[in-house]
């Protein structure tokens, strides 16, 4: 009796793990409108968060009101401070492949406050060799040193939007811009 009563709580857990990880593509998220904060002060706590999560800067441009970060390497398993994957999915394809994700953050002044917005770009990097078409081929590429081998194409390849970590990125820059407006939001 405790074997099939063990047997169904796992098999009820593999399941809630499979559909979390199944649930589908998220919709991007809506702009975060905060009232009473300046753009200045919308670009300090966006840069903040930002840094916080470990994205470099790579551009910023006041005059528009945009914010670029170079590209960000998933986290792998073993990385628990990182908080860039934010998915099962996520987490699942950051350690069997090369991801990285660029954010681009902007910042609109809006009534009397800022309207602040979030794309996560995804990518990941394809590595193509030339298929191994005889023997002699495949015993090369197991024997011979790796620097004798010809040298894989690689690019990377737009995967879409990541608006789960889209929108844990406004969750934040929200929640510290509303301390700062006194809970106007």
């Amino acid at each position: 009796m405790k074997a099939a009563s063990t047997r169904s709580a796992v098999y009820h857990l593999f399941s809630l793990m499979l559909l979390g990880g199944c649930a589908g593509p998220g919709t991007q998220p809506e702009p975060v409108v905060v009232s009473s904060v300046t753009p200045a002060q919308a670009f300090k706590t966006s840069l903040a968060v930002l840094a916080g999560m470990h994205f470099a800067i790579d551009k910023i441009d006041t005059d528009t009101g945009a914010i670029r970060t170079k590209p960000l390497a998933g986290g792998q398993f073993f990385e628990f401070w990182r908080e860039d994957n934010c998915a099962l999915i996520d987490h699942l394809r950051a350690n069997l492949q090369t991801v990285s994700r660029t954010v681009w953050v902007t910042i609109t002044p809006w009534s009397d406050g800022v309207k602040i917005d979030c794309l996560v770009r995804l990518q990941v990097l394809s590595i193509a060799r030339e298929p191994v078409q005889t023997y002699s081929q495949a015993y090369a590429t197991a024997v011979e040193p790796i620097s004798a081998l010809p040298q894989p194409n690689t690019e990377w390849v737009e995967l879409g939007e990541d608006p789960y970590l889209a929108r844990r990125i406004l969750e934040r820059i929200g929640r510290r811009l509303a301390k700062i407006s006194g809970g106007n939001g």
